[in-house]
């Protein structure tokens, strides 16, 4: 599954697309990554929004 956010390029075939690496800081990402393993080891109730954090295409839901 590909998303927007990858910059998309068209390949010969119009049912192939490549996606390209998007961009991150890696310090930040790995800081936000620590902070979400440990909210599951104490069953945190802001898992879902340090998940939001990580992935800014995570929605929180009421469901």
């Amino acid at each position: 599954i590909l998303i927007d956010e990858e910059g998309l390029d068209k390949t010969e075939n119009n049912m192939i697309y490549v996606g390209k690496p998007l961009k991150i800081d890696e310090e930040k990402f790995f800081s936000q990554l620590d902070k979400l393993i440990q909210a599951s080891f104490e069953n945190g109730n802001h898992i879902k929004e340090l998940t939001e954090e990580v992935c800014g295409t995570y929605t929180i839901t009421d469901n």
